[in-house]
């Protein structure tokens, strides 16, 4: 973990193997505790991960391990703009309840890549995807209510019958391109057919990337592996 100055704001910065940990850690604290209850006693870990992580807050967390990490690569790191709540040489950050205590709102996470800043917003879409609904979603949600060069990545949890090809996010791209006013970088991250994580960086330009789709364990514990 690092301490950085950024124009006038000061960041926590974590490699994602750092951040991996206080998940970690955060979690099977969790977990132990809620197997005082009754109702849990018999819980599996697999069945309370599923039950407790779909509509937390952690999500941020996670998605910037499993996306962003993947989308930059091992040299990247994963940083928060702290509040002024955090006094430098006095406050600390070991576990992720202390760094959402002196966590900024905004943005939702800055990628530092070569010395550069990417400040993200990360958004949830879980209606039906076809090109006019997405397109409407990117126009009400981003475009006419956000300035300046934020990027934003979008996680794509369409109903059943949505539409995800690359000719409809080319048709999108297009769409795009003929606004006056965009953020900065756009991109999609889903599922495909539980087989593949693709992402798919619509604005400026127009790219996809496919990985092979593995578990949160088996990623954690990759990571893990590469930086040891």
């Amino acid at each position: 973990m690092e301490l950085r100055k950024l124009n006038d704001s000061l960041l926590v910065c974590f490699t994602p193997k750092e951040l991996a940990n206080l998940l970690i850690n955060d979690f099977y604290i969790k977990f132990i505790r809620g197997l005082s209850n009754p109702k849990l006693k018999n819980t599996t870990l697999h069945d309370y991960l599923l039950n407790n992580s779909s509509e937390s807050r952690d999500y941020e967390y996670y998605v910037a391990i499993f996306d962003l990490y993947e989308l930059f690569n091992k040299d990247c790191e994963i940083c928060y703009r702290l509040n002024n709540k955090f006094i430098l040489r006095k406050s600390v950050i070991n576990t992720i309840d202390d760094l959402i205590r002196y966590r900024e709102e905004f943005p939702d996470v800055i990628v530092r890549f070569k010395k550069k800043y990417f400040e993200f917003e990360l958004k949830r879409y879980k209606g039906k995807i076809n090109l006019e609904s997405l397109y409407d979603f990117v126009l009400k949600k981003i475009i006419k209510r956000y300035s300046g060069k934020t990027n934003y990545l979008i996680l794509l949890q369409g109903e059943p019958g949505s539409e995800l090809s690359y000719v409809m996010f080319k048709k999108l791209h297009e769409k795009l391109k003929k606004e006056g006013k965009f953020p900065g970088y756009l991109g999609l991250s889903f599922n495909a057919g539980n087989k593949d994580m693709v992402s798919v960086r619509i604005f400026p330009e127009l790219n996809q990337f496919k990985r092979p789709l593995r578990s949160g364990s088996e990623q954690i514990a990759d990571l893990i592996r590469k930086e040891q």
